[in-house]
């Protein structure tokens, strides 16, 4: 999606790192701080900064905005044809299951038929998986998805349910809350109790769901920002999530591209020749490996 927005070729490797979502909690994965690329793209500039004491020396991280802004528009990314209100529930992952009373959630969003043309819940595929779609469904709510994480196309059906949108609702902070910000679709939450589990303590520390991460400060004055619910976002919010994503730093197609270029020499300076081609064929060895499994 970035290279089809900078306009370069669709087979280019690029090399670097790109953040998932937009992190509340200062959270590091660090298959993404140890993946030995020379550049990382993240939201914020306040983000960039973090990172940057965590990466090796000679790594650079820059901030480009929230990544949805990069997704081509849809026929509805000016204002929706009819009233439409769309609800993002919190969601599972691959390694963590979330848990509320979607009965409960799904009966909020039919107390509000009567003020909206439409009504829909987007899920995640994992709990599309997990079976949460029936709590909806069963009470004659139109459910979407933007389909399966590694869908090329994730994002920009993600966007053009955000822009199906006249008002978002949820019950928990996430990157959708940003999204909905960054493409001028006010957003209201419900409040409601949620439950995290793993197979283990260290898999939600791992991934930044334990105790301390969903204590963390951030989460609550986001919750606070938009508790009180409204048909149109106030300039308060606006400027609150413009600094938390990055809205200034969305780039141009030339500057995206000119971030690549510079990941591209850094790269091949960071990794002479003869390493590259060592790199290569361990990469096609381990290829070839896993094809014989």
């Amino acid at each position: 999606m970035l290279k089809h927005y900078a306009r370069v070729r669709p087979g280019l490797q690029l090399k670097l790192s790109i953040e998932h979502g937009i992190n509340f909690v200062d959270h590091l994965w660090d298959v993404d701080t140890l993946a030995g690329m020379p550049m990382f793209l993240c939201a914020g500039r306040e983000r960039a900064e973090l990172v940057q004491d965590s990466l090796p020396q000679g790594c650079r991280a820059v901030s480009i905005g929230p990544l949805v802004s990069y997704a081509p528009a849809g026929p509805e990314a000016g204002a929706p044809a009819s009233r439409s209100l769309v609800a993002f529930p919190a969601h599972s992952t691959h390694h963590l299951d979330t848990d509320y009373d979607a009965g409960q959630f799904a009966d909020r969003l039919l107390a509000e038929r009567s003020a909206y043309d439409r009504i829909a819940v987007c899920l995640y595929w994992r709990d599309v998986q997990r079976g949460v779609q029936r709590a909806y469904a069963d009470r004659g709510i139109e459910c979407v998805t933007a389909g399966h994480m590694y869908d090329p196309q994730f994002l920009t059906r993600l966007r053009a349910i955000l822009e199906g949108a006249s008002e978002v609702v949820t019950n928990e902070v996430g990157t959708h809350v940003v999204y909905a910000v960054a493409l001028g679709r006010p957003v209201w939450m419900f409040e409601q109790e949620i439950s995290i589990t793993a197979e283990s303590q260290a898999v939600l520390h791992r991934d930044g769901a334990d105790a301390d991460a969903l204590a963390h400060g951030r989460l609550a004055e986001v919750r606070s920002l938009f508790a009180e619910r409204r048909s149109s976002l106030s300039a308060h919010q606006r400027e609150a999530i413009a600094d938390l994503a990055g809205f200034a730093d969305v780039r141009s197609p030339e500057q995206l591209a000119g971030l690549f270029a510079d990941a591209e020499a850094a790269y091949r300076e960071r990794y002479p020749a003869g390493v590259r081609v060592a790199r290569r064929g361990r990469r096609l060895l381990g290829r070839a490996a896993g094809a014989l499994r």
